[in-house]
């Protein structure tokens, strides 16, 4: 990933977990994300966790203090973890595949309602149109590496 990609990736990243888009992303907007992937933080590490990015300790995470935590957190052997971490939290059921309602379901949790027909569309892009309605992470894998 060179360094244009990799800030895109964080400037997708920010904008997906910005939620409200007033460009900061505060501890309700981290709890909403973290809730709709299935995992439950409890509420004092969700502000541990935004005190120890806000350098200007206003509350708040803006793009420049996610950016660089983000920076010291992503780097190229990170890659592929990074991707198996977004596979894995889509991956709802742990079956190892991403289904039509767990990709659904994601995209409704960002705000973004989809039709079956649209996911279904999408995930025959992710596996080539073999008429599974599923993405291995191998399949998943290469959509996001081509992404990035």
């Amino acid at each position: 990933m060179d360094e244009l990609d990799k800030e895109e990736a964080i400037k997708t990243t920010f904008d997906l977990l910005d939620s409200d888009k007033d460009g900061n992303i505060d501890v309700k907007e981290l709890e909403k994300f973290i809730l709709s992937q299935g995992m439950n933080i409890p509420p004092e590490e969700l502000q541990e966790l935004v005190e120890r990015i806000d350098t200007n300790g206003d509350g708040k995470i803006q793009y420049g203090e996610f950016k660089l935590c983000m920076d010291k957190i992503i780097t190229k052997e990170d890659e592929e973890s990074f991707c198996r971490q977004i596979f894995d939290m889509l991956d709802r059921g742990s079956d190892k595949v991403i289904s039509i309602e767990e990709l659904k379901y994601a995209f409704y949790c960002l705000g973004e309602p989809l039709t079956d027909d649209d996911v279904r569309h999408l995930i025959q892009f992710a596996n080539g149109n073999n008429n599974r309605e599923e993405v291995t992470f191998e399949e998943f894998s290469k959509i996001y590496k081509k992404s990035m």
